[in-house]
């Protein structure tokens, strides 16, 4: 059986930054055939990637990752987790601003204790 030929897909979206109006597209190739791959599928292969990246971007503007000056490979893993762990508790605790829950926990920092239980 021959190969597949190659398909072409696009993907674009549109998004509000910086009070501006952002259009993105993306053009992809693949040697899946168009009948098993859809739409979402190929959305989900190329926006993959980027999640990680989002993950990234706010980390290192909120907590200034790129600048750490840490560069042991334990160290390092050990100071991200530390931060996607802050992260994702500022967001369980109702803060949809994670550079305001950064600077209320640092000036405020027994009310984090308060919301992880450790004091009263």
């Amino acid at each position: 059986m021959p190969p597949a030929p190659p398909s072409l897909s696009a993907l674009g979206e549109t998004f509000r930054g910086d009070g501006k109006i952002h259009a993105v597209a993306e053009l992809g190739v693949t040697t899946a055939p168009a009948q098993a791959v859809g739409p979402a599928t190929l959305a989900r292969c190329i926006r993959g990637p980027w999640a990680i990246e989002a993950q990234h971007f706010v980390r290192d503007v909120t907590f200034g990752e790129d600048a750490s000056r840490a560069r042991t490979g334990s160290l390092l893993r050990a100071l991200a987790t530390f931060r996607s762990l802050a992260i994702s508790l500022t967001h369980l605790a109702g803060w949809t601003n994670n550079a305001a829950a950064h600077a209320h926990y640092r000036n405020h920092p027994a009310d984090a204790l308060r919301e992880l239980g450790l004091t009263t």
